[in-house]
């Protein structure tokens, strides 16, 4: 029974120790956020914007995303069963991306469309 304890523990430092993941975060008085999430399995957004935002947001998502696989109202989804899932509201903006089952390109294009959404939510200057 020892060694199974000392086994658990052994085992759940190991995997906080490689475990990967890196954490970005952006928030301002005018009741706009935005929080980047990415580990070795997954990466996510969620933005809570100004309303005024959603039509620029919407237009870069078609411009990588393509048409939204769903609409209703001011519920915009795109979604591709094993790799991702994009929810557009009037006011957040959530993005889930499993690393796993997506490319590298994926990963790649994800990131990029993150970081251009994280500059027009904040109305910061693109790098």
């Amino acid at each position: 029974m020892k060694k199974l304890i000392i086994m658990a523990v052994f085992l759940t430092i190991n995997a906080a120790a490689f475990c990967q993941s890196g954490k970005a975060s952006l928030s301002s008085t005018n009741h706009t956020s935005v929080n980047i999430t990415s580990t070795d399995l997954d990466y996510s957004l969620i933005a809570n914007f100004q309303e005024e935002s959603a039509a620029e947001i919407k237009k870069a998502l078609v411009k990588d995303l393509g048409v939204p696989t769903e609409n209703k109202d001011d519920l915009f989804i795109w979604l591709n069963k094993n790799a991702y899932t994009v929810t557009l509201r009037a006011e957040k903006l959530i993005i889930d991306l499993n690393k796993k089952n997506a490319s590298q390109a994926t990963i790649k294009k994800f990131k990029k469309l993150g970081d251009r959404i994280r500059v027009l939510v904040s109305n910061e200057q693109e790098l």
